[in-house]
């Protein structure tokens, strides 16, 4: 309450019955006696009176005025009680969740999500290696129909294209390098309005290991201008069974048959019915250096962005890409599933590499692989002339891989199934079902390395092959003459 401040005398205080209220620096007035409560009148009432102090309270026994009675608090509605009690057991769950994660991973290594994972895990179909993170070809594949109801027909799902595929036809043409001495640097977009047109769109439709159908986009570069086209081998599905239907930059549709392909540098080589193309100009890798600039043009993830163009640079030269032969370009050019086939350039406006591959794992970024055009060179001269690659060796034989045991009885390796007629390794004794190990005392664990190990010899070498036999539970070696392969080993 605040109210003005009023002069007064003690007569007029006294006189009104009003308590004296002392002032700053004044002696305190006396307070006359409360009035006596009338008999009869109700303990716990009393009326305050406006311009008048009130009454003091009645008193109890005890000297202390009673405590008024205290409302209980209001209850809360039943379903908030509820959800209370469901927000805190779900908090309580959520506490121990995280703690027993937590002891988990400490005891037994995991990674708890505090810190980068360090180990890349392995793409669909790879086997996981310690020593190497996964390789990954990135020829985009469709989901399967089987697998995936929404994704339509596979049948449908390839275009038919307005030119049918030729049949297939050998040509003693093929690529030539040229040195980029005296040619003009080029901007990046004079280099992209130079090579565009000889870069087209792959869509590849053919039955995978699984016996299922599968689609893959990817990229190529017409190599002719009589409609020979380089491509990576995975697009096509390593098979010359493939329907595959190319894309030119003006949306001109012709249907390809594959003329030849190689597995272990992942090359491939398409034909289509058309003349007057423009061919892309090559250059030769052996000419770069790390740190050079490069572009690359393709389709990455799929048709939907054909000839798209990313720069980057030379990160390495002569990298070893295990599964596959001979060594590689690396670069930090953005590369994508649907580049795959596609070239890498120079400022020159040539073509110095054939994109194949990048690293696709947790924690790694911006490591990509093109095959080299020096390395390029013969393989696609060879699928152009022959449908495959001169000089290579073969085993005669037909297999799997095989995984170690757990208990360790069993070792990893390629599990012979089937052995031809010509192959040496009927002479030498070896069944069907016996596991190869090694070549040479150089052990294997699967096809890509049991192909890699043979691959450094020449056909009519001879070689020594470690073999398991689980039925008698004992190594053996045995000599076998290598042949020569003149496409047996494609379909």
């Amino acid at each position: 309450m605040s109210e003005e401040r009023q002069d007064f005398t003690p007569n007029q205080e006294a006189a009104s019955g009003r308590p004296v209220i002392p002032q700053e620096n004044e002696p305190a007035m006396p307070v006359p006696p409360a009035p006596e409560m009338p008999t009869g009148q109700p303990e716990a009432g009393w009326t305050a009176v406006p311009g008048e102090m009130p009454p003091a309270p009645p008193q109890t026994s005890g000297g202390m005025p009673p405590a008024p009675p205290v409302p209980d608090p209001p209850k809360a509605p039943r379903g908030q009680r509820r959800y209370l009690w469901f927000v805190g057991i779900f908090a309580a769950v959520l506490v121990l969740v995280f703690v027993g994660y937590t002891v988990f991973c400490g005891v037994n290594g995991g990674d708890t999500g505090l810190a980068p994972q360090m180990e890349p895990s392995a793409q669909e179909g790879q086997e996981s290696r310690p020593d190497w993170p996964d390789v990954d070809p990135f020829g985009e594949e469709k989901p399967d129909p089987d697998e995936n109801p929404d994704s339509g027909d596979a049948d449908s799902e390839l275009e038919k294209p307005l030119y049918p595929a030729p049949e297939i036809a050998y040509s003693n043409s093929g690529i030539i390098l040229q040195s980029h001495e005296g040619k003009p640097l080029l901007t990046k977009t004079e280099v992209f309005q130079k090579v565009t047109g000889s870069v087209v769109g792959i869509a590849a439709r053919y039955t995978a290991s699984s016996g299922l159908p599968t689609i893959s986009e990817g990229s190529g570069i017409i190599a002719t201008e009589d409609g020979y086209i380089i491509t990576n081998a995975h697009v096509v599905g390593e098979t010359r069974k493939a329907e595959v239907v190319v894309y030119l930059m003006d949306g001109t549709t012709y249907g390809a048959v594959v003329v030849g392909y190689d597995r272990m540098t992942d090359l491939a080589v398409l034909k289509i019915d058309a003349h007057g193309l423009t061919a892309a100009e090559f250059g030769d890798s052996g000419e770069l250096e790390v740190g050079e600039d490069v572009l690359a043009v393709g389709s990455p993830g799929g048709l939907v962005f054909q000839n798209t163009l990313t720069d980057g640079i030379v990160s390495a030269l002569n990298r070893v890409v295990e599964g596959r032969s001979g060594t590689y370009i690396q670069t930090n050019t953005a590369i994508n599933p649907g580049n795959s086939g596609g070239p890498l350039l120079n400022l020159y406006g040539q073509v110095i590499g054939i994109n194949s591959s990048k690293i696709m794992a947790t924690g790694y970024e911006g490591l990509g692989f093109a095959i080299p055009t020096q390395s390029a060179q013969q393989i696609v001269s060879d699928l152009i002339s022959c449908g495959y690659v001169r000089g290579r060796p073969r085993l005669g034989i037909t297999g799997y891989d095989t995984a170690a045991s757990r208990d360790g009885s069993v070792p990893a390796g390629f599990t012979i199934d089937s052995i031809g007629e010509d192959s040496d390794f009927t002479r030498a004794g070896a069944r069907r079902g016996d596991i190869i190990t090694a070549v040479n005392g150089e052990e294997v664990s699967g096809l890509t390395e049991l192909q890699g190990a043979v691959f450094q010899y020449a056909p009519g070498d001879t070689v020594t092959m470690t073999l398991y036999r689980p039925d008698e539970g004992r190594y053996l070696d045995i000599e076998v003459k290598l042949l020569a392969d003149a496409g047996e080993t494609q379909d």
